[in-house]
């Protein structure tokens, strides 16, 4: 594969307070901000988001993970400020390692200038706050360090985003199904959660379908992953959630009540890594397919490194 000289993207200030130096959001009669608590409410804050960050793809994402984003015990509470009723802005905050990060502070672009996004951020800080916890953490641009230093946050360093741009399939020397799967590459069952790139679902790994959880760590040429064996049971019930996703993914229509309660069923086999599991890398790579996906599966294929 030819290297790639990557330039300079994005720089964001790497920001942080005690939450206690942080002032209080207060109420205030033209927004109205609560945490997120039925599909309906994350499916506006889903599409608040992927309007400010131009990425629809938001929407798909939440919609799949919605049992577990709206679980009491989930990581992440996701926030949505209703201007005179209607959602207009959202943002999430994270809790982990004793600290609490604040992401994703978008607002509808027929809504800004309003200080919608500083109500957001100080509404987070205070659920950290009533949650105890101490040190609260963002990324900020170089235009909006200031309004964040006025809040009480901190600059501690810069993070540089480097974007790295899309090879052709013509240039990889690999481009159809047939010729990834003679180096190796084999075949993936069901993608069940999606966020850049595959996290969690059913791949042929040796030969054999073993489900799959990203670890979220990155390295230059493929990701980490834990990956488990699955059952023949589990394995059928996979993929008749996957046609039933697919169906209706491509009719336009809601998830099926049968889609619903397959999620429900498999949830706890697919998402939590037994003791026995292995740690593994793998590289992705999408074969010559112009759809994203079929009754068979994600037309991509994946690698054991």
């Amino acid at each position: 594969m030819p290297s790639v000289d990557l330039a300079a993207g994005e720089r964001k200030a790497a920001m942080w307070a005690h939450s206690a130096e942080v002032p209080s959001g207060g109420p205030r009669p033209d927004l109205e901000v609560r945490r997120v608590r039925t599909r309906e409410e994350l499916a506006d804050y889903a599409r608040i988001l992927a309007a400010d960050r131009d990425s629809p793809s938001a929407v798909e994402v939440f919609d799949r993970v919605a049992p577990s984003a709206l679980a009491e015990d989930c990581q992440a509470h996701y926030l949505l400020g209703y201007h005179h009723g209607e959602p207009v802005c959202s943002g999430e905050i994270f809790w982990h390692a004793g600290v609490a990060g604040i992401h994703d502070i978008s607002t509808l672009s027929g809504s800004r200038r309003r200080e919608f996004g500083g109500v957001m951020t100080l509404a987070a800080v205070d659920s950290a706050r009533a949650a105890g916890y101490d040190t609260v953490v963002l990324q900020a641009t170089a235009e909006d360090e200031p309004v964040y230093r006025e809040l009480g946050f901190r600059t501690d360093g810069w993070f540089t985003e480097y974007p790295v741009p899309i090879v052709p399939l013509e240039n990889r020397g690999y481009t159809t199904r047939e010729q990834l799967l003679s180096i190796g590459f084999e075949h993936v069952h069901v993608e069940n959660d999606r966020y850049d790139g595959p996290q969690t679902g059913v791949a042929d790994i040796d030969g054999v379908p073993r489900y799959f959880v990203r670890l979220n760590r990155f390295f230059d040429d493929g990701d980490e992953f834990s990956v488990w064996p699955i059952d023949d049971e589990s394995l059928a019930l996979e993929q008749e959630a996957w046609r039933l996703y697919v169906a209706a993914w491509d009719a336009g229509d809601h998830p099926p009540a049968r889609l619903t309660e397959l999620n429900a069923l498999l949830e706890a086999r697919n998402s939590t890594p037994p003791a026995t599991a292995r740690t593994m890398f793998a590289q992705w790579r999408h074969d010559e397919r112009d759809v994203r996906h079929d009754e068979n599966g994600p037309s991509y294929l994946m690698r054991r490194r």
